[in-house]
């Protein structure tokens, strides 16, 4: 059972990641998509609001998918070496 708990801990601690990894990629998408605005400050605003919404939605889904896991213990087990 205290695998099980570090590895609640540790899929908790790998939340800003991937917060940041979703909302790196949605900046892209983003910028591609922003790519041929007439000024500079709408351009950059597609590249903020990708980043943000992907953000949002990377915690969001993270966060759902853990606690799902949590709630079905799919949660991988490490191994017991037995």
């Amino acid at each position: 059972m205290a695998g099980r708990g570090l590895l609640r801990i540790v899929l908790w601690l790998l939340t800003p990641f991937v917060a940041w990894a979703v909302s790196v990629f949605t900046a892209w998408i983003g910028a591609l998509l922003g790519r041929g605005a007439e000024s500079l400050m709408r351009g950059v605003s597609w590249v903020g609001g990708g980043a943000l919404l992907g953000a949002i939605v990377g915690v969001w889904g993270w966060a759902w998918l853990v606690r799902r896991w949590e709630r079905a213990g799919e949660a991988p087990q490490p191994p017991t070496g037995e």
